[in-house]
């Protein structure tokens, strides 16, 4: 794999490493954040011990920025977020820990949190009872253009487009840059 400009990768909600275990096999030096210490044991087991930079027990917003990384990146953790305002702080640390890029990762997009729901409700039994103590966060895509402007990144969004992940139709990512000016 090869990832331009990249030599070493942070993953915010890194969970057990999975993500990480992969960029770690390609060579790159990694890191991680989660808040469950369990899934951080894990990931301190199966990813290579000369790949692994720093790997972290904590809150998002408790990313410490000390070591900096090439890119910073996020992979279906915004979504269950309490607040915008969380999101923000998880945001602002991810730029300050990186020295070029910030990736968002399977963003629930706002302009389709309705035909989400809706589908969601008619092909899950009881979908409202299941999940009513897991909210989703959706998000427009101002909310990242607004950051990448105040902070003079450049943006782009893709569409999710993962194979076999229902919620695909209803994701999107962000990948936001230094400017090299």
């Amino acid at each position: 794999m090869t990832v331009r400009g990249v030599g070493n990768v942070f993953e915010v909600g890194c969970g057990a490493g999975a993500n990480l275990y992969l960029f770690a096999r390609d060579g790159f030096e990694v890191g991680g954040l989660d808040y469950s210490s369990t899934l951080i044991d894990i990931a301190k087991k199966v990813i290579p011990a000369d790949k692994l930079g720093e790997i972290i027990c904590a809150g998002a917003d408790e990313l410490p920025t000390d070591k900096k990384y090439d890119a910073v990146f996020s992979n279906g953790v915004f979504p269950y977020f309490n607040d915008f305002n969380y999101a923000e702080r998880v945001l602002e640390k991810m730029l300050q820990k990186s020295r070029r890029s910030v990736a968002v990762l399977g963003t629930y997009d706002k302009d389709l949190e309705e035909v989400h729901m809706n589908h969601r409700r008619q092909t899950i039994a009881d979908y409202d009872e299941r999940y009513k103590d897991l909210p989703k966060l959706f998000y427009p895509r101002r909310f990242f253009e607004d950051f990448a402007a105040r902070h003079n990144l450049s943006i782009r969004f893709t569409k999710n487009d993962l194979e076999g992940y229902g919620n695909a139709l209803f994701t999107y990512h962000c990948f936001m840059e230094r400017r090299l000016d």
